[in-house]
């Protein structure tokens, strides 16, 4: 409890002094009135601000004789902001960031074995599928793509952020180790109110570090405590994940570079219709109900992703008919 509150107190001070945390660490995002339609230019120091918060964090969690290696998930964050910090500054290359992400993400769970994902069960279906020598490809595969698929979700005010609230509120429900995530608590209520204000973005730094903390979580629980099953790990994963498929697919089917950035996101179509400070609720309702669904109703798991999946199918295409009106 110490800790929280020695936590909310630093964030506190720290997102007040946001204007002068930009001056020490001066990257912002620049409008250009095509994918970044804000007004002014915004620091990303949302991620300098986060690892400020990981560090006590983690120093925390490694003094508290849980079973993971937090010398090693140090050294992760570490090595992931300094990548993701030069890609803010010079704006790195998609595939060689793939690259240098694929290769960290490799070397973490070659050296922490509760990182390897030895085989993945199904809780509806009932049945386990043991990867053997594949973990070694699969397991830093899998958390690429979930990165991935997080930095092309972060395009809008209180999406990334509330969607990591409702990734807390699902480890919750499934029982994971409470003490893994609580304290990230004060960081996502403060950063969302001043995200929401445009005072403040995650950058490809925060996104990253909040990929990275997710990955291990859900990982590290899956094989210790099994609270967890690939198929409800899809549920909450598989709204930005379809997304970055459905636009990578669509770029390739343009013959477009699929790397190349465009605003052919959910988020972007929905800029069309209504203001982008309202964007967040559409994610976070879909989300929510799709919970809601399985845990509360207790739906069929497959049903609520079919439901969730026409939900958005739906949507992408009344969004892409140009004649449709709100």
């Amino acid at each position: 409890m110490q800790l929280f509150i020695l936590l909310l107190a630093t964030n506190i001070i720290l997102f007040l002094n946001i204007k002068y945390l930009s001056k020490i660490i001066p990257i912002y995002d620049i409008p250009d009135n095509y994918r970044k339609i804000h007004s002014f230019k915004v620091p990303k120091t949302g991620g300098t601000i986060l690892l400020i918060n990981a560090i006590p964090i983690i120093y925390y969690l490694g003094n508290a004789q849980l079973e993971q290696d937090f010398v090693i998930f140090f050294l992760v964050i570490i090595s992931s902001f300094f990548i993701s910090l030069i890609d803010d500054i010079k704006d790195l290359k998609p595939i060689y960031r793939l690259i240098f992400f694929y290769i960290i993400f490799l070397v973490w769970i070659y050296f922490d074995p509760t990182m390897q994902i030895q085989n993945l069960k199904f809780i509806v279906l009932n049945f386990k599928v043991e990867l053997g020598i594949f973990t070694y490809f699969l397991t830093p595969l899998f958390i690429l793509i979930f990165l991935n698929a997080l930095n092309l979700y972060d395009g809008v005010n209180g999406q990334t952020i509330t969607y990591i609230m409702l990734f807390f509120l699902f480890f919750f429900i499934n029982n994971v180790n409470f003490i893994l995530y609580f304290l990230f608590i004060p960081f996502l209520i403060l950063f969302f109110f001043f995200n929401i204000k445009n005072r403040i973005f995650l950058g490809d730094t925060g996104v990253t570090i909040l990929a990275v903390l997710i990955s291990f979580i859900v990982i590290s629980d899956y094989n210790i405590s099994n609270n967890l099953f690939c198929d409800e790990i899809f549920l909450i994963m598989m709204i930005p994940g379809f997304d970055m498929l459905r636009v990578y697919l669509t770029r390739i089917i343009k013959k477009k570079d699929p790397f190349t950035s465009d605003n052919s996101h959910i988020h972007h179509l929905i800029m069309k219709k209504i203001s982008p400070k309202f964007i967040f609720i559409y994610q976070f309702f879909l989300i929510i109900l799709s919970l809601l669904l399985y845990y509360y109703f207790q739906i069929n798991l497959y049903i609520v992703i079919l439901i969730t999946l026409t939900i958005y199918s739906l949507t992408i295409i009344y969004l892409n008919d140009k004649n449709s009106k709100i």
